[in-house]
């Protein structure tokens, strides 16, 4: 919670051990506190979830989720969808070239017009 707050995002590299000491995340992070609240599976929902946060003006913002984000009652853009997928493929272990990322979002975006799947295995040679 403290990268996604001092970040507004959270991608891979933010678990890297460099970067697990940045100190405005760990600022942030000393200020959270969590506690389990079972009632949120007691209506039977699969990974629900709540966040409360309370400024130091005493506003207080809570959202809470019944699904978490990317279920497909629950999905995520097809924007967002590409930029994990990017954020990934940059640690892969055979790196690809942005511009075989990018061949590769065309034709899973598109799969409905290949003919053969060697049009993607292809891609990744």
């Amino acid at each position: 919670m403290g990268v996604v707050f001092a970040k507004r995002r959270l991608i891979i590299e933010d678990f890297f051990p460099e970067n697990l000491k940045d100190t405005k995340v760990l600022e942030i992070a000393k200020k959270i506190k969590h506690k389990f609240d079972p009632k949120l599976l007691s209506d039977g929902a699969i990974c629900a979830g709540e966040v409360e946060v309370r400024m130091q003006g005493g506003d207080i913002f809570q959202k809470k989720e019944d699904l978490p984000y990317g279920h497909p009652k629950n999905p995520m853009s097809d924007e967002e969808i590409i930029a994990k997928f990017k954020d990934c493929a940059r640690y892969a272990k055979k790196v690809l070239s942005e511009e075989k990322v990018d061949q590769l979002v065309e034709k899973i975006l598109n799969l409905e017009n290949v003919k053969n799947i060697k049009e993607i295995t292809q891609i990744l040679e």
